[in-house]
């Protein structure tokens, strides 16, 4: 009555296992002489030895795809997301107008020269020239500052 709840499909089987355990109760063992030490005749380890082989299998299996497979996607979903973040960079720079932030700063370089070395000065006192200048300077150090937080490398 009671192998009737157990929810055992392989009636077979629960009744060697209920062999095996009704012996180890009696005091039967392989020390004992009634088992041959191979486990030949002890019936639960027939039955039983094909659940573990199963269990370890998938568990080295598990393991390995865990070591060696898991890292390698990793990697490489890594890789391709890195590659088009700096896709949409570079279509984000070549879509601003480089050229233009690039002629500002150039052109503001090019007037610090001229003023600073004297070829282009324009008519004013030595106060209000050193005030132009520092003002052209600043100006300069804007638009290269610009040009450069546009097209600069950024370490992400």
């Amino acid at each position: 009555m009671a192998a009737d709840i157990v929810p055992f499909r392989n009636r077979h089987a629960l009744a060697q296992l209920n062999e095996v355990f009704a012996g180890q109760s009696a005091g039967r063992s392989c020390r004992s002489g009634s088992y041959s030490a191979y486990g030949d005749s002890v019936p639960g380890v027939r039955v039983l030895l094909p659940y573990l082989l199963g269990a370890a299998s998938a568990f080295a299996v598990q393991f390995l795809i865990e070591i060696y497979v898991v890292p390698r996607v990793d990697t490489r979903k890594r890789r391709e997301e890195r590659w088009e973040k700096d896709v949409l960079d570079l279509g984000e720079l070549l879509s601003t107008s480089v050229q233009e932030v690039a002629g500002k700063a150039h052109t503001a370089q090019w007037m610090v020269q001229l003023a600073s070395s004297g070829q282009w000065i324009p008519e004013q006192d030595s106060d209000q020239l050193d005030g132009y200048l520092r003002k052209l300077k600043q100006d300069s150090q804007q638009a290269t500052r610009e040009f450069t937080d546009l097209i600069g490398v950024r370490a992400d």
